[in-house]
């Protein structure tokens, strides 16, 4: 008789165990920062500010990519890109906005030759801010050397 009230213990403990036991739920996957979106999903390409302020924006792009090595790969969604690819995609860019006859002939261009991706944001809503900080990275020493006159 003790046998059967031992085992009926051990079985009423685990199903105790068990009923107190936290349910371990698989966390969300991460989304990408950039996600690439269909052809007919592309938004109107249209910019609210004149065009020169585009080109120069493009230009400084240019010459922030021409200071980075040509082979450095860049992530956009599940792609990658070369820095190179980066700059001919640029002067791409420049050379549709600047030789287009049309707003059309610019939009249909533009959907034709690129990729678009849309910010995913931080909860994966789209809702995302840009912004347009720049950090300096400045070289120096703190003795005076050949290369650094003043430390």
């Amino acid at each position: 008789m003790k046998t059967k009230a031992f085992y009926l213990f051990i079985i009423l403990f685990f199903i105790f165990l068990a009923g107190c036991a936290a349910r371990i739920e698989k966390p969300p996957e991460p989304t990408l920062p950039l996600v690439l979106i269909d052809t007919d999903d592309f938004p109107l390409f249209a910019d609210d500010l004149d065009q020169k302020s585009l080109e120069l924006a493009i230009v400084r792009s240019l010459q922030y990519y021409d200071r980075v090595p040509e082979g450095r790969v860049l992530r956009f969604g599940d792609n990658l890109f070369t820095v190179k690819e980066m700059k001919e995609s640029l002067l791409k860019f420049l050379e549709i906005i600047t030789s287009s006859s049309s707003d059309e002939t610019r939009e249909r261009r533009i959907r034709d030759t690129f990729d678009v991706f849309k910010s995913a944001g931080r909860s994966g809503n789209g809702g995302a801010l840009f912004t347009g900080y720049y950090e300096p990275v400045l070289e120096g020493s703190l003795k005076k050397t050949e290369k650094y006159r003043y430390p």
